[in-house]
């Protein structure tokens, strides 16, 4: 075990690695955010050996003040809701890794068109296909069994093409 991590994280990405969403060892991130909020900043990468490019969604915010065990707790319960999802309009979970900055980072596609409110700037585009996506997406999340799923931080940033992305 590398004496700079912290155990949790070991103990998650191997837990990962076993339910084979631990992308470690997989992940070439760019040196500079792409975005920024309150809990999470996001990063470019690709996905190798596919050179997939994908979102990096790294816990943040939250470090300083609840400290990575509780942070950590909260991302395993997020990822093991996203990683059970499956509709067109729910931005998928490809994995996980805990190479970066001591903490957990989320894995999805990266969405070129960007963000909801990104997307809508251009005023070539029809915002009402971007609407009933997000509405599909949200009814299909509070109508998941066995429990309903509620976003809790819905906003234009966190609307990835058609797409809910689920962390907030």
């Amino acid at each position: 075990m590398d004496p700079n991590t912290d155990p949790v994280l070991d103990d998650l990405a191997q837990r990962a690695y076993n339910f084979s969403i631990n992308l470690d060892g997989r992940i070439d991130r760019l040196p500079t955010s792409c975005n920024s909020g309150r809990c999470a900043v996001v990063y470019k990468g690709t996905l190798l050996p596919d050179n997939i490019e994908v979102a990096l969604k790294t816990a943040a915010g939250d470090l300083a003040r609840r400290g990575i065990r509780e942070v950590i707790k909260d991302a395993v319960r997020e990822v093991y809701t996203w990683s059970k999802l499956r509709h067109k309009n729910v931005h998928p979970l490809l994995g996980i890794t805990t190479e970066f900055d001591h903490t957990i980072s989320f894995v999805s596609a990266w969405m070129e068109k960007g963000n909801a409110i990104d997307y809508v700037q251009d005023k070539e585009v029809d915002p009402r296909p971007l609407i009933e996506g997000i509405a599909r997406g949200l009814h299909y999340l509070h109508d998941y069994k066995p429990a309903s799923i509620f976003h809790g931080d819905l906003k234009g940033v966190s609307i990835i093409g058609f797409d809910v992305h689920l962390i907030h």
